[in-house]
């Protein structure tokens, strides 16, 4: 099982094809969702945001640094 980028004791839930990353839940976010994303149309983290199960980037950041 991959590890997530920020989070190396914890195993990856999501993984970015755009940036090539592995993320757990905690950091499954666009990173950049103003930027073109071939993929965004089949991304999971994508979906997820749009639905309300994961929170967007700017929503992670605000709660994290209040």
């Amino acid at each position: 099982m991959n590890r997530c980028m920020r989070h190396s004791d914890r195993d990856a839930e999501f993984y970015c094809q755009k940036d090539n990353m592995y993320m757990c839940r905690e950091c499954a976010c666009c990173h950049t969702p103003r930027l073109y994303c071939k993929f965004r149309s089949s991304c999971i983290i994508n979906i997820l945001t749009r639905e309300g199960e994961l929170q967007n980037c700017e929503e992670s950041r605000a709660a994290s640094s209040s």
